[in-house]
């Protein structure tokens, strides 16, 4: 008998459509007090962002000349590229605290379309649409993808930067160089911290051009004009806080304190109570450690365990600031979510030729993954 007709099989993926209900899922989970006032989780620090977007607005657009209120928090000394955004919108549509988060939802939509566009480069339809749909819902995924702050715009400069510098790599085109040499420098402006994503860019030119990397003109061209915008931005800044509050270490403040990582407290509540509980809503988090290992077909896929380890490799070095604030792990969910996918895109295709109905692993996993959606809800809900 066929195969077909003996087994019921699971309900194929059809890629055109499953990657808009995953937008449109993603979308609605945004929304979700998109009207709330800015008094939820790390409400400091959205109301220092909507600070600099508003002075912005209200006292002149001069974009390099941020007033003295702006100087108060390390936050005002990022590349207000965001904020500016959103002023230019209060500029149009009026002040509207609404606004800074509908930025942030838009970068996030725009996010999962990269992701998916990644994954789908590295591995194939399936997987990206699954990493896409926990990049949906996942509880801090969602939160910070909606708030008052620059993270969702760091997110899909990081995410996009990736994908095009791929390109590039594929194609040669100097269309996909220019895209790739933009989206880098705006990652590493928007967040300084994002210069670890050189780990992952650094493998892909070394997995394409081995010992010719060093005769590649294009690559020092890129690595030049990347790093000179947020040079010369961060000296800037560097020397506003010097004016305003005779410091001199803003910088060296980020990777100070390292005694923390001593403490089992630090261990235990960056990997255990955010990673696993917060980021990954337990039961995700088996998937993300299980694709780590099937997530390698050849050596290109290495990128996302690069990806990932450059991340925790950044937990230690800004240890402190990853230690206090939450949002620091933030970078870590959508490198997370590509393994979940790729695990689970395999384990869906070897379950469509068997009887999965009667496999009381695959009843788990259901379970597992309906769990998801629900914690997410939970721990939206709280904050």
């Amino acid at each position: 008998m066929d195969q077909e007709k003996k087994y019921p099989q699971a309900i194929p993926i059809i890629p055109s459509q499953a990657i808009w209900g995953v937008l449109l899922i993603a979308l609605a989970f945004r929304l979700w007090g998109v009207t709330n006032p800015l008094l939820d989780f790390h409400s400091w620090r959205q109301t220092l962002t909507a600070t600099i977007a508003y002075n912005y607005y209200a006292h002149g657009m001069s974009f390099l000349d941020p007033t003295p209120s702006q100087l108060n928090q390390l936050g005002a000394f990022e590349f207000p590229l965001y904020t500016y955004i959103i002023a230019i919108f209060y500029k149009i549509l009026g002040f509207h605290e609404i606004i800074g988060r509908l930025v942030s939802i838009a970068f996030s939509m725009s996010s999962i379309w990269f992701l998916y566009l990644l994954v789908k480069r590295y591995y194939n339809e399936t997987a990206g649409i699954i990493a896409c749909a926990f990049f949906a819902v996942l509880p801090l995924s969602v939160y910070y993808t909606r708030v008052f702050m620059p993270e969702s715009a760091m997110l899909f400069f990081s995410i996009a930067m990736i994908y095009m510098f791929t390109r590039w790599l594929d194609t040669r085109k100097w269309k996909h160089f220019v895209w790739a040499l933009l989206l880098s420098t705006l990652a590493f402006l928007v967040k300084l911290p994002t210069l670890y994503l050189g780990g992952p860019l650094l493998f892909l030119a070394w997995n394409k051009f081995r010992g010719k990397i060093f005769y590649q003109f294009p690559l020092y061209v890129f690595v030049v004009l990347i790093l000179i915008p947020p040079g010369l931005w961060y000296s800037h800044v560097s020397d506003l806080h010097h004016k305003s509050s005779g410091e001199s270490n803003l910088w060296l403040s980020l990777i100070t304190n390292w005694d923390v990582l001593s403490t089992v407290r630090y261990w235990k509540l960056i990997f255990w109570t955010r990673l696993v509980e917060k980021m990954f809503a337990f039961t995700a988090f088996p998937f993300l450690v299980l694709g780590m290992f099937h997530a390698r077909e050849n050596k290109e896929q290495l990128v996302f365990h690069i990806w990932f380890a450059s991340v925790c490799v950044y937990f230690v070095i800004a240890a402190k600031l990853n230690f206090i604030h939450e949002y620091y792990q933030v970078p870590i969910i959508p490198v997370g979510c590509v393994f979940i996918g790729v695990y689970l895109s395999n384990y869906y295709k070897h379950k469509l030729s068997t009887n999965w109905q009667s496999d009381k692993i695959a009843w788990l996993v259901v379970l597992m993954l309906a769990f998801v959606p629900i914690h997410s809800i939970y721990k939206l809900n709280k904050r």
